[in-house]
């Protein structure tokens, strides 16, 4: 029995639509910012503005990369990682590591995880690529500090 056609009303709540911001709100947002950080890199969305600021200061330095490097499935298959930026250095490309305090610190098990990812890497492209190397979030605070800690990993003057 349709409980609208009988006029009774129905015993559930209704379910309330979740509101979403158009886009335009999203982008006045991300240009209030201080720093004009794309929204994209190769055609991928930023997840971070940490993410946007390595991505600027890499393209600044000098190094070709690519975004978002999904190996041994990804994110799909179990023991798969998605690597946040292949750096092409000579003689072997550079997987680099974002990493920040809150999710990846030392007293949180995800820690643990993170060098265990970066030892599979190390293991299994040996051969291929470079040892990984690692940013945190506290030297990517502005796009100069971000060209400074690039620097500094990747010894280009």
């Amino acid at each position: 029995m349709n409980p609208k056609a009988s006029g009774l009303k129905s015993p559930f709540p209704k379910k309330r639509r979740r509101r979403e911001e158009p886009a335009d709100v999203e982008r006045i947002k991300f240009e209030e910012k201080d720093e004009n950080l794309p929204e994209t890199i190769q055609g991928k969305p930023v997840r971070s503005k940490e993410e946007a600021r390595v991505g600027v200061g890499l393209g600044i330095v000098g190094f070709n990369f690519k975004y978002q490097v999904w190996i041994f499935g990804g994110n799909i298959f179990p023991g798969g990682q998605i690597i946040d930026y292949l750096v092409y250095t000579v003689p072997l490309p550079t997987p680099l590591y974002l990493q920040s305090a809150y999710w990846h610190g030392p007293e949180m098990v995800k820690r643990q995880d993170d060098l265990m990812k970066q030892a599979k890497v190390r293991q299994r492209m040996s051969r291929t690529w470079a040892d990984p190397k690692e940013l945190w979030d506290h030297e990517l605070q502005s796009i100069a500090q971000t060209v400074s800690a690039i620097r500094r990993e990747f010894g280009r003057p």
